[in-house]
């Protein structure tokens, strides 16, 4: 169940999004960095790719309401605490 879940609420954020074309294009243009020997810009690129032309093609969006697990809610709060966590970590990296 949480596996389905999780992949209707991935797919009905990635096609509901009023932002989404901005950042699809953004995303297109992105190159890759390779980060401290934990993540290769070939992998990015690769899951770049992936997500651009596979991962979001021929869905449509989803029914989510029934959502008992991985609710919209939930995953709007996981999102922003994990953005909290994350950007002052690359702030560091990146102004140096």
């Amino acid at each position: 169940m949480f596996h389905i879940e999780t992949n209707m609420i991935d797919i009905e954020l990635a096609l509901s999004w009023g932002n989404k074309d901005f950042y699809w294009l953004n995303l297109e243009k992105s190159k890759g960095v390779d980060l401290d020997g934990l993540v290769y810009a070939k992998e990015v690129d690769m899951q770049r790719d992936v997500t651009l032309h596979r991962w979001y093609a021929d869905k449509g969006r989803q029914d989510i309401k029934s959502n008992k697990h991985v609710t919209y809610e939930l995953t709007m709060d996981f999102i922003k605490n994990a953005t909290d966590l994350v950007i002052p970590i690359f702030q560091v990296y990146f102004d140096d």
